[in-house]
């Protein structure tokens, strides 16, 4: 029973930790750039990262989430200030997601 409980709130405690540090960390960040680079950080825990030319520096970002999948070099990231959006912006057309906490995603 102990360790359904202790498991039980594992859990919500993880959620909430997640949620919390998208809403903290991700949403006041502004993100405009052309990828220039990705890849899989295996020193870093499959950290899933794309490296993306903006102003003329290069700056690399963690993408847990669909994102990644979809991104091909050369097309461009959007994500403005005070949303959890991220739109890709592919040749053809614009693919929107949002980050996502344990499967369930984390809009505005």
């Amino acid at each position: 029973m102990r360790m359904m409980i202790a498991i039980s709130l594992l859990l919500f405690w993880s959620c909430n930790d997640c949620a919390h540090s998208n809403y903290v960390n991700i949403k006041p960040m502004r993100i405009n750039g052309k990828i220039h680079y990705k890849y899989i950080a295996v020193d870093n825990h499959a950290a899933r990262t794309i490296v993306l030319s903006e102003n003329g520096k290069h700056n690399r970002y963690k993408m847990p989430f669909d994102l990644y999948e979809h991104a091909s070099i050369g097309d461009s990231i959007f994500k403005d200030s005070g949303s959890l959006k991220y739109c890709l912006l592919k040749q053809d057309t614009t693919i929107c997601f949002y980050p996502k906490c344990n499967g369930k995603e984390l809009r505005d």
